[in-house]
């Protein structure tokens, strides 16, 4: 959750948070607008939940790298005008697969695991 130009821009993230604590939506609420500071905590456990999870996510793009895929990776984490510009470049450009795209929509904003360009055209009836 962002207060970005006098709006709250929101994530799938703030989403499940409020599916499971409205009252945390409140408390995200307030830092946003800058009453409260984020809470500054540390969890060894999350942080191995985390490098393994960006291990095994740069082993699977190692992996299609390795069956021929061309892939392309939006550097980053936040959801950025820039970060924004390159994955719609990327798609304008018909690129195979696109690792962490970032997307915008009114106050929703997000990022990808993958993207994967699909054909959709139909089969040719000339056989």
């Amino acid at each position: 959750m962002e207060h970005i130009n006098g709006s709250i821009r929101l994530s799938a993230t703030d989403l499940v948070g409020h599916l499971h604590c409205r009252h945390l939506t409140s408390r995200d609420i307030e830092v946003a607008n800058g009453m409260r500071e984020r809470p500054k905590s540390w969890d060894p456990l999350l942080e191995i939940l985390w490098e393994r999870g960006a291990r095994h996510e740069q082993g699977f793009v190692d992996h299609l790298k390795s069956q021929g895929y061309q892939v392309t990776v939006i550097e980053g984490v936040g959801v950025d005008d820039d970060a924004i510009a390159r994955t719609r470049a990327a798609m304008a450009a018909g690129d195979e697969i696109i690792v962490q795209g970032a997307f915008r929509a009114n106050e929703w904003v997000g990022r990808t695991v993958l993207l994967r360009r699909l054909d959709t055209r139909a089969p040719s009836s000339s056989g």
